[in-house]
């Protein structure tokens, strides 16, 4: 905890800006790529919402243009490889 002018700070985050300015599988900027961020981009594939920008940026991760079960799969890899 850290007080600071009367403002108590029990959490704080420092990200990175990317050098492509994408944080690719972190679709909802949490600063963590995990089933949260699939279930986003499954939403988007189903369309029942639509990606922002940054959205689309970061649920495509082949860079194809299209968020589509391979971003999924893509993921997916990245989850379990940080993983272990």
């Amino acid at each position: 905890t850290l007080n600071y002018r009367g403002v108590e700070i029990d959490f704080i985050k420092l990200l990175f800006k990317p050098e492509d300015d994408c944080f690719y599988g972190d679709v909802n900027l949490d600063a963590i790529t995990n089933v949260l961020d699939v279930v986003l981009v499954v939403n988007f594939i189903f369309e029942m919402t639509d990606p922002t920008s940054v959205e689309q940026c970061t649920a495509d991760l082949n860079l194809d243009d299209i968020i589509n079960v391979l971003d999924v799969v893509l993921i997916v890899d990245l989850i379990f490889n940080r993983n272990n």
